[in-house]
């Protein structure tokens, strides 16, 4: 298990040990650490958010040496088997860019892996439906406040869209 240690000035992601619960290993990452998945190989991926200013978030592998490198510069992330689905919206940007990227080969896999008119317009959340492949992305309908209710799209595993769903305040999370 990997845990990122914090916000604000965190530059490590600790190694957990699952039977004993303690840290076996500190891995020195990016700046601000904040989420984490892992694709179907057992790489591990992380986003840090960076400074919010002239450090980007950016997505960096973990291999199972521990080596640590660049992905890409995003903001949300989630995985399905060993293809990495990234959302690049930072706050306050006017365009976002919605890429999927092969976690073997590094290799984009597409440049827009939703397609439509229905795009989310400020990304608080994605996930993949390890069922049917299909993408949820989580928004608000203007700057999220944590207070103001947002929506969920659904887009089919092909990137189309499919539904829309009102779901309340903070839509940040998804279980399946």
């Amino acid at each position: 298990m990997n845990y990122a240690n914090g916000y604000a000035d965190g530059l490590a992601v600790s190694k957990i040990d699952l039977k004993s619960f303690k840290e076996i290993a500190k891995i020195d990452v990016l700046v601000n650490p904040t989420k984490i998945t892992s694709d179907k190989s057992g790489n591990v991926f992380v986003i840090s958010m960076g400074n919010y200013a002239d450090i980007p978030a950016t997505v960096q592998k973990i291999d199972s040496k521990d080596n640590v490198t660049a992905v890409a510069e995003a903001t949300l992330m989630a995985c399905n088997d060993n293809t990495l689905y990234t959302i690049n919206a930072p706050y306050g940007a006017t365009e976002m860019n919605f890429v999927s990227i092969n976690t073997l080969t590094g290799e984009t896999v597409s440049n827009a892996f939703i397609s439509g008119e229905e795009t989310p317009a400020n990304p608080t959340a994605i996930s993949i439906n390890p069922k049917n492949g299909n993408i949820f992305i989580g928004s608000y309908l203007s700057a999220s406040d944590y207070a103001s209710n947002g929506y969920v799209l659904e887009f089919k595993a092909d990137g189309t869209f499919k539904a829309k769903y009102n779901v309340g305040v903070a839509p940040v999370g998804f279980i399946y």
